[in-house]
């Protein structure tokens, strides 16, 4: 259903009769606490996979779209937007961060990794989300990986804000694998 255009997973394992119940929702659902201040809801959803566990999942990728009219009516940044994922047990809102990645007369469309599957809000604001995670000392070794072989990837992160704050961080990584 809108506003989802398509769901990914790969798994961990072989499974069959997986089952993916997508419900759009009218409001926050009343037992979840408010999301974070200055974010406008464009939808809320909650998405369910049935006959799989959790831990089935290796990765799973979504791309969604908002219209241009909301963004145009509601005054938003095109780049504010976001995809808030409510972590049950942490018992908070924690934003993922999106990548624009395509548009037409009336959409734009974004792709966000996800880490599971929960109830999510699609926001904006007004303005860009101040950054809140610093990320600095990167490195991977080696610089090249070799079939079979692990890669080591360390970073810096440092909490940029003034409050305690749980961010995401994707990686994506440009992988060359020598023969």
């Amino acid at each position: 259903p809108a506003p989802i255009d398509k769901i990914l997973g790969k798994f961990v394992r072989q499974v069959s009769n997986v089952q993916m119940r997508v419900e759009g929702l009218d409001a926050k659902p009343a037992e979840l606490p408010n999301l974070p201040a200055g974010q406008i809801v464009s939808n809320f959803f909650k998405i369910e996979l049935q006959n799989v566990q959790p831990s089935d999942i290796q990765t799973a990728y979504m791309t969604f779209y908002v219209e241009k009219s909301w963004i145009a009516a509601n005054q938003i940044h095109k780049w504010s937007i976001q995809l808030l994922r409510y972590d049950e047990g942490l018992k908070q809102w924690v934003p993922f961060g999106t990548k624009r990645v395509s548009e037409t007369q009336d959409l734009i469309y974004y792709s966000v990794a996800l880490p599971g599957f929960s109830t999510f809000a699609i926001t904006g604001s007004k303005d860009l989300a101040v950054i809140s995670v610093l990320l600095s000392d990167l490195s991977i070794t080696p610089s090249k990986s070799l079939p079979n072989q692990p890669v080591t990837i360390q970073a810096k992160l440092t909490n940029a804000s003034t409050e305690a704050t749980v961010s995401t961080v994707n990686l994506w990584l440009n992988d060359e694998i020598e023969a």
